[in-house]
This record gives structure tokens, sequence and C-alpha cells, in this order.
């Protein structure tokens, strides 16, 4: 019998914790927010231009950067596997 008891008390333990009701209090916002909102608004603009360049001039010459130094790379990595391919004869 105490073990039933005792199974319903923390039954009614539990269910007072998880049902509890949270105190809210009023949020806070950041002063950044109107600019972190202005920056959503902006990259939400349906303009056909990808999300990777809405940035502006920094964000294309971070791009063209970024496509130049992989191909560089790539061309690198063709002479590599070419030279170990065909070594010079000694």
């Amino acid at each position: 019998m105490s073990l039933l008891k005792n199974t319903t008390l923390v039954a009614q333990a539990l269910r007072r914790v998880s049902t509890s009701t949270v105190r809210r209090e009023k949020i806070q916002y950041s002063p950044l927010s109107p600019k972190v909102k202005a920056a959503q608004e902006k990259f939400q603009i349906p303009d056909g231009t990808p999300i990777h360049l809405k940035g502006g001039f920094t964000d294309q010459v971070i791009y063209r950067t970024t496509v130049f130094l992989s191909f560089i790379g790539i061309a690198m990595v063709g002479q590599l596997i070419y030279s170990m391919s065909f070594p010079k004869k000694q």
C-alpha cells in the first residue's frame, strides 16, 4: 500500500513541476535589433541575386578571389599528378 501511495505522490510532484507556469518577463532586445532587422529584410528581397553576393562589393571580391584560388589549386593538383605520372628520366 505504501508503494502505491509513494508512486502517486511522485507522479503528482512530477506533474506540478512539469506543468508549472513560467513567469514571463518582458524580453529585452539588443540595441542592434533594428540593424539586424534591416539586414534580414535586405537579404529576403527576391531580386535573383544569389545570397552569397547580396552583401555588395566586398562579397563579390571575396567570391571571385575564392573562385580564382580554387582554379589555381586545381591547376597545381593537375600539374602534380602529371609530374608524378611522367617523371623526368635521369
